[in-house]
């Protein structure tokens, strides 16, 4: 579960990454290299998140309410737990070739609000036929190393591509869908120990 969650967080600030980078990229073509730096910018690039991440909390808690629990009860854990994987993947093996802000805003708030709405569910929903132990003390190191460990694993990719690689944000993408791949073998064999342990889907 601590791998799975290094996985997903990883790959989702790399995707955060590739965002930021086209929001500059299209305000830059619009407004000239020169405006980037001026309080426009900021301010425009400032009221695109903010409307994104209402997006996001929005889209979120229509998910939770109304598809987390019937997902959860007719198709299981095991299914529920492939679904952000192979959303992500769709997008960001599309971003890799169709790089266009409205795509990949898209794609993002997809990937997001699955990730704070049935992707959490599920995560939890991993530790219920484990020990006490572990829903006490793993759960504690999985929700605080592992995932702090992805925004590290993520910088060090972001620096490493943007000084030596030359890496754009497709080249990113690329590597966000090898991750993915990963990230759904993972989850596979997770779900199955999930079966094994639990005696349900």
């Amino acid at each position: 579960i601590g791998f799975l969650m290094l996985l997903y967080n990883f790959v989702n600030t790399n995707g955060e990454y590739i965002l930021g980078k086209l929001v500059l990229a299209s305000y830059t073509a619009e407004h000239g290299a020169a405006a980037v730096a001026s309080l426009d910018a900021k301010k425009v690039i400032g009221e695109f998140y903010g409307n994104f991440q209402t997006m996001v909390n929005v889209i979120s808690a229509m998910i939770q309410a109304f598809l987390v629990s019937r997902i959860l009860k007719y198709f299981g854990v095991r299914v529920a737990l492939l679904v952000l994987p192979a959303v992500a993947l769709i997008g960001y093996a599309s971003m890799a070739f169709v790089p266009l802000l409205a795509f990949i805003r898209g794609a993002k708030l997809a990937e997001n609000s699955l990730d704070y709405s049935l992707q959490n569910t599920t995560k939890n929903a991993l530790y219920l036929p484990t020990s006490r132990e572990a829903k006490y003390k793993a759960k504690q190191a999985n929700d605080t190393f592992f995932v702090r460990f992805g925004d590290v694993l993520s910088a060090g990719l972001v620096f490493a591509g943007t000084t030596w690689l030359g890496f754009a944000p497709r080249e990113f993408a690329l590597v966000n869908v090898g991750l993915i791949i990963v990230w759904l073998a993972l989850a596979v064999a997770i779900g199955r120990l999930f079966k094994r342990l639990s005696g349900t889907t």
